[in-house]
């Protein structure tokens, strides 16, 4: 998820200039000796004290603050705040200092406090809003967003961190009407842009994501997001050598986290489990706050037969991203693993209410069903699998497996080669393709799709035993702590 947008708010107002130009205006007719006995040091003190001292400290310490210098940001606040303890600004400054600091319960109180204090000011209306999208509660920030939006609609900022919200809570086509609002201006296009392709992805509208990221890279425009979102339509697209090569060439500074994610993903992808679960876990160190790291790491101990260990990153996502379906389809795959075949259908249903279009909780669906001998539901769900994208890898392998149980191997065998062609890194696929030539037999092909099974199930667990005795470690130190 892109980080929300946050316009420069301190600027000097007309009652500033006034008092600056008042003080000017005092000082010629003190050195000019009109007012030979006005005491000029005593009176610029008191206006600096009282009027604009307070102002200016609170806008060079939110540049500090966004330069990388919190810690000297708050100094200059704590100062200002002895001559004004309620001071708007400054208390919108300090709450942008705690969220740099990563203080995210700090910066909430602060801004909140500065909205008691001016309530028809909209500045730590948006603060808190950011603050909220920070710790992933996103129904506040949709509110905190809403009343911005009431007050101004066309207030870009406020509709673009509205987009960021509703997408998390898969309000996908009210994100995607925020995003279009967003695009109308010049501003924050590549964060607009980049929004609505993840929704258009959640969508599965791989060909409209296409365009917009098209659409982006013509702009010539150098921002991140850029080659974040191709990087993420390569991830949909299951060309993930792609993704890699971008995540690769990310700039060294902090906008090199947000490759994170997708790299994690890809190496999940291409069967690289022990890369992965370090990747991921590198995203929970950076970002406790975001569900995306624990979700990678709960995949790749689910997907290497670590079961139990998953169970603590499933609940994270559960507490961290309740709003989007990919916790329940998370959670469906761990109870698949397990043999709960009964709630993995469960949790697909709760997936697929939330969103109709999660092709993963479909998948498993039909697995699951299939598992059950419930054959004609599997069928249903499989052609709506496909009828939402009819080259996705899972959708036809998922077909594939209904054909096979119900009409035998030869129409299984065309819809698993159609599914090994859009994505040869599936190694499931080519454990049923071994199973289908077997039935047919084939023996030679049939060995051959299970020894490249084989291999990419080697490729996924080497070194993992000892990463997860790592994480286990990790975990037991941080209850004890």
């Amino acid at each position: 998820m892109a980080l929300p947008a946050l316009r420069s708010t301190f600027h000097i107002s007309r009652w500033q200039l006034f008092h600056l130009y008042f003080c000017f205006v005092v000082f010629v007719l003190a050195v000019t000796n009109v007012l030979p006995a006005f005491d000029f040091g005593l009176f610029l003190a008191v206006e600096l004290n009282l009027l604009i001292l307070p102002e200016w400290l609170a806008f060079v310490a939110s540049l500090l603050a966004v330069r990388g210098r919190p810690q000297l940001a708050m100094q200059l606040i704590n100062s200002g705040l002895r001559i004004d303890d309620q001071n708007y600004r400054l208390l919108c400054a300090r709450a942008l200092a705690y969220q740099q600091i990563g203080d995210l319960e700090s910066a909430l109180e602060d801004a909140s406090q500065a909205i008691l204090v001016s309530p028809n000011r909209t500045y730590a209306l948006t603060m808190r809003g950011v603050v909220h999208l920070c710790l992933s509660d996103y129904v506040e920030a949709e509110a905190d967003y809403n009343l911005l939006l009431k007050k101004n609609p066309r207030d870009l900022v406020a509709a673009l961190n509205r987009a960021c919200a509703r997408l998390q809570l898969g309000k996908i086509n009210q994100c995607i009407a925020d995003c279009d609002l967003v695009l109308q201006g010049r501003k924050y296009r590549e964060n607009a842009s980049f929004i609505k392709i993840a929704a258009l992805l959640e969508m599965r509208k791989i060909k409209e994501a296409e365009v917009l990221v098209q659409q982006l890279e013509a702009s010539k425009s150098k921002h991140h997001l850029v080659a974040l979102a191709r990087a993420m339509l390569h991830g949909a697209s299951h060309k993930y050598e792609d993704v890699l090569a971008i995540c690769a060439t990310a700039p060294a500074d902090r906008k090199a986290e947000f490759f994170l994610t997708p790299q994690a993903g890809a190496y999940l992808s291409l069967n690289e489990g022990d890369l992965a679960l370090s990747t991921a876990s590198l995203v929970v160190t950076k970002n406790p706050q975001i569900y995306t790291g624990y979700y990678y790491r709960a995949l790749v101990l689910i997907e290497a037969g670590y079961w139990q260990e998953a169970v603590a990153d499933c609940n994270m996502v559960d507490t961290l991203q309740p709003h989007l379906s990919l916790s329940n389809a998370l959670r469906a795959r761990l109870c698949f693993a397990a043999g709960d075949m009964e709630q993995c259908l469960e949790n697909c249903d709760k997936a697929l209410v939330k969103n109709q279009f999660d092709s993963h909780a479909l998948h498993y669906k039909v697995k699951a069903l299939c598992a059950l001998s419930r054959f004609d539901e599997a069928r249903e769900a499989a052609k709506l699998a496909l009828e939402i994208n009819p080259v996705d890898p899972e959708a036809l392998s998922a077909m594939a497996l209904v054909v096979f149980k119900l009409e035998g191997p030869e129409a299984a065998l065309l819809l698993l080669d159609r599914a090994i062609a859009e994505n040869p890194h599936m190694r499931f696929n080519y454990k049923l393709r071994s199973e289908v030539h077997a039935a047919l037999g084939d023996s030679a092909r049939s060995q051959s799709d299970l020894e490249r099974y084989q291999a990419k199930q080697t490729q996924l667990i080497t070194g993992l035993a000892e990463s997860v005795l790592r994480l286990q470690e990790s975990r037991e130190l941080l209850l004890e702590g």
